[in-house]
């Protein structure tokens, strides 16, 4: 998070150059970026000490999707707190990921870089933050 070094950003996302793309939006901004293809990759990352302050999710994907992969992280108290950012073409589905309080927040794809970026900065300060 903002004052205790570099945030760390978990892009969650089945089509590779859209993570590449991510990755280096993401690291020109001063992020440190990790990647995986679908849900469990994504949960066997997220171990130990070094859990990303923020995870970029798409909802469909291969393996475990996005919604699977989100109930799993709110259900662990350890991960329970990480900001999530719904990334997903389907509108709806992504809408209704945030209206049950599992997502931080959505944004429709595609997307505007600066717009996404300045999403993520806002949730980082507590701007859009529930509760």
């Amino acid at each position: 998070m903002l004052g205790s070094g570099v945030s760390k950003i978990l892009i969650v996302d089945d089509d590779p150059s859209l993570r590449a793309i991510l990755r280096l939006i993401f690291e020109m901004e001063g992020y440190e970026v990790a990647e995986a293809g679908h849900g469990k990759a994504a949960l066997d990352l997220i171990v130990g000490p070094q859990l990303p302050d923020i995870v970029l999710t798409d909802l469909m994907m291969p393996v475990m999707d996005g919604n699977e992969f989100i109930r799993r992280l709110r259900s662990e108290p350890t991960t329970a707190s990480i900001l999530i950012v719904v990334l997903s073409a389907n509108a709806d589905a992504a809408q209704g990921v945030r209206a049950s309080e599992r997502a931080d927040a959505v944004m429709s794809k595609p997307f505007k870089p600066a717009t996404l970026v300045k999403l993520v900065r806002s949730l980082e300060v507590g701007v859009l933050r529930p509760g």
